[in-house]
């Protein structure tokens, strides 16, 4: 039978403190991290070891059992625990290795913890104790028999912690796994440290350290389930060497938790704590399996490894005290002041104590390591490199030449869901770190919290903290009772559940005050920067009452004891609002109307009205008058019958009464006037009602239909109408434009009005003559024009009605040309109006080449033309200020020329005028004449 045994580990002490020192001192030697780079670390493999197989999805499956013991319940139970916690803390370890370095077959390698063995076989390794043991401790793997077995010996169960147990069986499930032992011895005069600062050793016949599966052993797995992954067993069998990767950090484990101090800004090595300790404990822990036997997770070197997504409790400030191992295989472990809360540090006296009040988590970043003393066995964590760790002041047990090496790290921020899951401060200080992530370091900070007691009696009340820090108040029971603290800097709220206490005879007791704090009438804020006590300034009082049926008075309710007051009414008349009020007149038994006394008891005292009603009188036109008069007094009113007020409005009375509730009364003629009188007992209301008589008068230059004119009855429909317009037959015609009624212009020609006041009517007419607009067209020559446009853009064509007033040209146009000047013109009847224009008249003058003048000469132009006379001139009227062309019309046809637009007289020359064709005839008839004359010479 093929067997692989267990060697037990030794386990070393360790401490983690805080160190604020400057320089490096010349004893720490850096540690030389190269010997991990050239650490060739080999492992054993072997396939016929490994136990499972493969499950219908293709996962390579091993499962776990645990047979019962029962021959002891408590070491049955021991072993029970152990074994889920091996089987997995394995498994998750493979988890977070296969997901770190992408090893995919191991994602297909699976340990099952089935529980206890039962009669079918529900597992592929039992796990069980033999009851005889060998000399040694330890256990062994039987290959063939697929069964761990632990030597009962291996079992102390006066130790709360069965940590060897769990080392060997964890070491035996590594062998089901396929693995042998480290195969090679590693003579280093220096020990193996990774980044976290965890000695290892890697000689031969290892597996696991101190339960731990390593990064070594993971990535053996890693290689020997290569074949799981094409869904064939493993086959690897021999010695695997560990990469050059990996080698940094031994572990996978995950939630290494170191607790540093702070109180302000300083960090402490030491906590000031009540009690005395030779050894403080590291142990492996792995957080999410313990069991009743497990040491605390986390004590004042709070540390433990566990593994992804599992959770540590960290302890801030009570350790455990051990006692000093009697030998390597057995250790006493024992708490010390176990029934302290584990926050409180020291008791200062006088209401002060020093305790843990907020807590920080950041991510562990490791830093140097630094060899100290080789002949130590401890390790030691710093935040800083210290100058000589001799002057270190270390706890009490622990000497300097213990200490063996020391490892520097920091802290980095990191939240919630990033490094963890959730955090929880317990009751008893304990702090709960939920799906640990990664390594942590949790800074506990501490600071003085102080008492503060609060007396309100005889008064019940409530209160509320609120801290600057996370801790909130801490309540002890001591022999005098509670006793409540608070951090330094909190706020404390104290509410009175009442503020008065009252004895139902007119007394009564009053919180007016408070010994410290800030009171603002329903709750007291108090700052804690020292131990207080918390008491009201308590006032006795009285009451002073009023018996009255209405109105309140000054100086009454709960007064002091004492206190001098004067007792009056803060209104003397108390008015219903329904015509009806009270008039104050004294108190019953004093002279005047308030009183003044000192209060030494309750006080009472009765108050005496008169009543009044309101009498009115009600009137449209003259003054309404309203007076308040005594219940039962005479009261009588008169009006005149009529009135003429001389602004067009005349008034006659029409009846006069008085009004009671529903009663009415009339009133009684005096001639001119009449009269009405009433006994008050109740509001009284005279009404005078009248009719009321408008003028209307009304006015219009043409004639129109009107039943208006008059004194009309208010409330009388008013008619009126006019025509659209009235035709006179000399060229003039009124149209009707509105009727303005005070002011305002109505369009329509028919109108009814409602007589509501005096009216003055107005028809309104406008005016219009037909006009014919004529141009100046130069010389006194008048043209009509074509068309013009007046300022308001009305456009006549040269004659049309316009309304009479005074018109602005802003154009005139004749013959398509536009020749205004801007002017002003008057409409005032029916004609002709002739406006001035920048038509011109022109002078010609025509004659021939020999300068004779052409009479009957036709002058043309397309504004107008002449003829010239017999000394050839003419004058061209109506011409505008432009070029235009000139036609001739003379005895040899038809000449054109321009005519400039800026000249009024022109010289125009034709070839041949009149005259000079008679004297061009007359000369050839003489010359004929004397032609004839010679041939009759000749002839004869």
């Amino acid at each position: 039978m093929k067997k692989l045994t267990t060697a037990l580990i030794t386990m070393l002490a360790t401490l983690t403190v805080i160190s604020m020192a400057p320089a490096l001192a010349e004893e720490l030697i850096e540690y030389d991290r190269s010997i991990l780079e050239k650490l060739k670390i080999t492992i054993e493999v072997e396939y016929r070891y490994v136990a499972g197989g493969f499950d219908e999805d293709g996962n390579w499956v091993i499962r776990y059992a645990v047979e019962r013991y029962e021959k002891n319940a408590t070491v049955d139970k021991i072993l029970y625990e152990n074994s889920r916690r091996a089987v997995n803390i394995w498994n998750a370890s493979i988890r977070e290795y296969a997901e770190k370095y992408n090893c995919t077959q191991l994602k297909k390698l699976i340990l099952r913890f089935m529980g206890y063995a039962g009669e079918e076989k529900n597992y592929d390794v039992v796990i069980r104790i033999s009851p005889t043991a060998p000399p040694n401790i330890g256990g062994f793997y039987d290959v063939d028999a697929r069964s761990i077995v632990v030597y009962a010996r291996s079992i102390d169960i006066s130790q709360p912690l069965p940590a060897l147990m769990f080392i060997i069986i964890s070491h035996e499930v590594g062998h089901s796994l396929g693995l042998g032992h480290y195969a090679n011895e590693i003579p280093l005069a220096d020990p193996l440290i990774d980044l976290r600062g965890y000695e290892f050793s890697f000689n031969t016949g290892a597996l696991t350290h101190l339960g731990v599966p390593s990064t070594m052993e993971l990535y053996a797995l890693c290689q020997l389930f290569k074949p799981v992954e094409d869904g064939l067993p493993p086959r690897l069998a021999g010695v695997i060497e560990l990469p050059d990767d990996p080698k940094g950090r031994f572990t996978v484990g995950i939630g290494v938790v170191y607790v540093f101090l702070a109180r302000g800004d300083k960090q402490i090595i030491e906590p000031p704590a009540p009690h005395d300790f030779t050894y403080i404990m590291r142990w492996p822990l792995y957080a999410g399996y313990e069991s009743a036997f497990d040491l605390p997770e986390a004590h004042l070197n709070s540390s433990g490894m566990g593994l992804k997504g599992a959770d540590l409790v960290v302890y801030p400030l009570k350790s455990f005290c051990g006692h000093v191992r009697e030998n390597i295989y057995s250790m006493r472990i024992i708490a010390c002041n176990a029934n302290e809360p584990y926050f409180i540090l020291r008791d200062y006296g006088n209401g002060t104590l020093e305790a843990v009040v907020d807590f920080n988590i950041y991510r562990v970043v490791y830093d140097k390591i630094y060899l100290y003393n080789k002949r130590g066995t401890s390790r030691l964590y710093l935040l800083d490199k210290p100058a000589d760790p001799k002057s270190l002041e270390l706890p009490k047990g622990i000497t300097h030449d213990a200490i063996k090496y020391i490892v520097v790290l920091r802290g980095e921020e990191c939240g919630r869901g990033e490094c963890y899951e959730s955090v929880e401060w317990m009751r008893d200080g304990r702090i709960l770190i939920r799906g640990v992530k990664e390594d942590l370091l949790v800074k506990v900070d501490l600071d003085k919290v102080y008492l503060f007691s609060i007396d309100v009696a005889p008064f019940n009340y409530t209160y509320a903290v609120d801290s600057p820090k996370r801790l909130l108040e801490v309540r002890f029971i001591d022999e005098g009772g509670n006793v409540t603290y608070a951090p330094r800097g909190s706020k404390i709220y104290v509410k009175p559940l009442a503020t008065v206490l009252e004895y139902g005879n007119g007394s009564r007791l009053r919180i007016t005050g408070w010994s410290a704090g800030h009171w603002n009438g329903s709750h007291l804020e108090v700052s804690l920067d020292k131990p207080v006590e918390v008491k009201p300034v308590i006032a006795k009082e009285y009451m002073v009452a009023v018996e009255s049926p209405l109105g309140s008075f000054a100086n009454t309710g709960w007064v002091l004891e004492g206190t001098k007051i004067t007792i009056y009414p803060e209104s003397k008349v108390v008015d219903f609002g329904n015509g009806t009020r009270m008039v104050f007149k004294g108190f019953d038994g004093y002279e005047g109307e308030s009183v003044t006394l000192t209060v030494k008891n309750p006080v009472k005292l009765k108050a005496l009205w008169a009543r009044q009603h309101r009498v009115s009188v009600e009137s449209r036109y003259f003054t309404n008058t309203a007076t308040w008069v005594n219940e039962g007094e005479l009261y009588f009113a008169l009006a005149r019958k009529e009135a003429d007020f001389k602004n067009g409005t005349y008034i006659r009375l029409r009846s006069f009464k008085a009004y009671i509730g529903n009663e009415t009364i009339d009133s009684e003629d005096l001639g001119d006037s009449v009269r009405v009188i009433v006994g008050v007992r109740r509001p009284t209301t005279f009404k005078a009602s009248w009719d009321t008589y408008y003028t209307v008068s009304l006015s219009s230059e043409a004639p129109v239909t009107s039943s208006c004119p008059g004194l009309q009855l208010e409330g009388t429909i008013c008619n009126a109408s006019a025509e659209e317009s009235i035709v006179y037959g000399n060229g003039t015609v009124r149209r009707f434009r509105g009727w303005l009624v005070d002011g305002e212009i109505i369009p329509d020609r028919s109108i009814s009005l409602e007589v509501l006041m005096p009216l003055d009517i107005k028809a309104l007419w406008d005016t219009y003559d037909y006009v014919t607009f004529m141009l100046d067209a130069g010389d006194g020559y008048v043209v009509q024009a074509d068309k013009v446009v007046l300022d308001d853009g009305l456009v006549i064509e040269g004659s049309g009605f316009i309304k009479r007033g005074v018109w602005r040209v802003s154009q005139a146009w004749y013959r398509g040309v536009e020749v205004s000047k801007h002017v002003e013109v008057a409409v005032r009847g029916a004609g002709a109006i002739i406006i001035p224009s920048r038509l011109r008249a022109v002078n010609v003058k025509v004659s021939d080449l020999l300068g004779m003048p052409s009479p009957r000469t036709i002058i043309t132009t397309p504004f107008s033309q002449a003829a010239t006379d017999w000394g050839g001139h003419s004058t061209l009227y109506a011409i505008p200020p432009m070029a235009i062309k000139l036609g001739l019309r003379h005895i040899l046809g038809e000449s054109f020329t321009e005519l400039p637009g800026d000249i009024t007289d022109i010289e125009v020359k034709i070839p041949l005028s009149i005259y000079t064709l008679l004297i061009m005839v007359a000369a050839a008839a003489l010359s004929g004449y004397m032609g004839v004359g010679r041939w009759l010479r000749r002839e004869g």
